[in-house]
């Protein structure tokens, strides 16, 4: 019998014995959890580190490095790539300063509900 078959017969069976929480159905999840595991993880330099806290330190610095802000960065520059959609008169509009009028409108647009919502909030 080739490879195939043997696996759809073990998957057989984990379907037909997985359901009753047996002894096969928990040791195949054993198995499968040590296969899963991770041991150690080899640093930038090539050293191994193992244990929880040597690994947590290496995945840390690896992810921090690749995330932290560059100083060479010119922010002028990065926003020179990035396409432009708030119009200077958008912009203006955004910007202007609220007067009363304008905060007594929306208020008074509100709803009781809305109202009591923002006031428990």
């Amino acid at each position: 019998m080739g490879g195939g078959g043997e696996v759809l017969e073990v998957l057989e069976k984990i379907l037909k014995d997985g359901d009753k929480n047996s002894k096969f159905f928990h040791v195949s999840a054993i198995i499968r959890r040590r296969k899963n595991m991770l041991m150690g993880i080899e640093e930038k330099v090539g050293e191994w580190k193992v244990g929880t806290a040597e690994v947590e330190e290496v995945v840390l610095d690896y992810f921090g490095d690749m995330f932290k802000a560059n100083d060479n960065c010119d922010p002028d520059v990065t926003m020179d790539t990035v396409d432009r959609k708030v119009t200077e008169e958008m912009n203006s509009r955004l910007t202007k300063k609220v007067t009363s009028e304008e905060v007594k409108r929306a208020v008074f647009e509100m709803s009781a509900d809305n109202l009591l919502a923002y006031y428990l909030c």
